[in-house]
């Protein structure tokens, strides 16, 4: 839906053609139902998932330091069914105990790569994320575990969320000016960027670059660490020293194997002489909006000027 409203400001010609799309996205973003993904006793608070069956009973709760941010300022937005502006606090910036996520067979055997993929679920990366967890059944803030990392402050307190996952809400929101009552969001991506890739730098990868960083398998290293090109060149937008450094180096040191017209392969495992033969179409779109908005901020301006979004954003954040 954040696709399709940024079309809709993208479109503003007058032209019948135009003026057809942008109506036909309006009539489709006024028909969600965001009130069908809460439930009676959390009214503010969003699932993953919901079921003419059993509702959200096999859900899990959205929240943390990922693309949930999107999700719920798009349904605190909503022209028709909105969420109250505090499921911010309740519902986006608060752990909540959650239903049991069922995922089958045990995934520790699966490929490597198979596991990466399961591993980028939203719904996978909620059941794992510490920020969300099982808290109890009381609501805890997000932001009661903050910790210093490698000299940075890391709100959460906690590196194990993939920066891909931290990256997506900024894909289409600039952090610049967004501080609510407990973070500025600029200041958290450049720490949690800087801490990952100290960390990074500081494991046996098997390169003795430090440009080269950007590790998703932390706690899956049997076969080696598997370094994915994306986590360190969509930082550009916001170290954009660091970002450019990266992407130069990926290039000149592994572009005969890594890179090819469809882009950079999904993840190199330098220690063992191993890539990937796959590509995943998430990390290219990051990389091409980061350098898009990096140099001109096309994406994050029209979706601040989303007229709906654009109210919203002006109650959570404070302007600075």
């Amino acid at each position: 839906m954040e696709s399709l409203l940024i079309a809709r400001q993208y479109f503003s010609k007058e032209d019948p053609e135009e003026q057809a799309l942008r109506n036909t996205i309006t009539k489709l973003w006024e028909r969600i139902n965001w009130n069908y993904f809460t439930d009676a006793q959390h009214p503010d608070v969003l699932w993953n998932k919901w079921s003419p069956v059993d509702s959200t009973a096999r859900s899990r709760p959205l929240g943390g330091f990922n693309e949930s941010l999107g999700t719920y300022l798009l349904a605190m937005s909503s022209p028709t069914h909105p969420l109250a502006i505090s499921a911010y606090i309740n519902g986006f910036a608060t752990k909540h105990k959650g239903h049991e996520l069922y995922f089958g067979d045990d995934t520790n055997d699966l490929a490597p790569e198979l596991k990466m993929k399961l591993d980028d679920s939203l719904a996978r990366s909620i059941s794992a994320n510490p920020l969300i967890g099982d808290a109890g059944n009381a609501g805890v803030s997000i932001y009661s575990d903050d910790k210093v990392i490698f000299a940075k402050n890391i709100a959460g307190g906690s590196l194990n969320e993939s920066l891909m996952s931290v990256y997506r809400p900024f894909l289409i929101m600039d952090p610049k000016g967004k501080v609510d009552d407990f973070v500025d969001y600029k200041k958290y991506l450049s720490n949690y960027i800087l801490a990952y890739k100290r960390r990074d730098n500081e494991m046996s990868i098997g390169t003795r670059f430090t440009d080269i960083w950007g590790v998703e398998n932390v706690e899956d290293t049997y076969q080696g660490y598997l370094v994915n090109p994306a986590v360190a060149i969509a930082a550009y937008p916001f170290e954009k020293e660091i970002g450019l450094k990266a992407l130069r180096k990926f290039y000149e040191e592994y572009a005969d194997v890594l890179f090819t017209q469809y882009g950079f392969r999904s993840w190199i495992d330098i220690k063992n002489n191993d890539v990937s033969e796959s590509y995943r179409a998430r990390n290219q779109a990051t990389i091409a909006v980061m350098i898009e908005n990096a140099n001109s901020g096309m994406i994050w301006k029209l979706y601040e000027n989303i007229p709906e979004v654009k109210k919203t954003l002006e109650k959570v954040y404070t302007k600075k």
